[in-house]
């Protein structure tokens, strides 16, 4: 991935998580502009930063992991904070599931230093 000087030594996020202020949306609205939108991002991106795979619209936070990793210095370190699904979904799915494949290959490229999972309702 191409790397300027505006790149980042450092990182720490937590993803855009869906708040109440979205509740009085129409979904079908939301739906249609969040695809539109996604398929522009995705399909005429200048910085090469889905080259792991475009993560479906529904469940983008890798998407957003692999905006980040595009971001960073050659050896630059991001913090980042997932939703639980992001490390789960379509684990188990013997189909193809864009989100476990993009997952996969950040796994096999040994980017991922740790993982900790909590559970917040304890």
């Amino acid at each position: 991935m191409p790397k300027d000087k505006s790149a980042a030594d450092m990182t720490q996020t937590t993803l855009p998580f869906p708040s109440e202020n979205e509740a009085h949306l129409d979904i079908s609205t939301l739906e249609n502009w969040l695809l539109s939108a996604a398929n522009t991002i995705y399909t005429n991106d200048n910085w090469n930063r889905f080259t792991y795979g475009i993560a479906p619209i529904s469940s983008a936070d890798w998407g957003w992991v692999q905006h980040i990793l595009a971001s960073l210095k050659e050896n630059g370190r991001a913090a980042i904070v997932l939703d639980i699904g992001a490390v789960s979904r379509g684990s188990g799915s013997k189909n193809t599931n864009r989100e476990r494949d993009i997952r996969q290959k950040f796994v096999e490229e040994n980017l991922i230093e740790g993982v900790i999972l909590r559970n917040l309702w304890m």
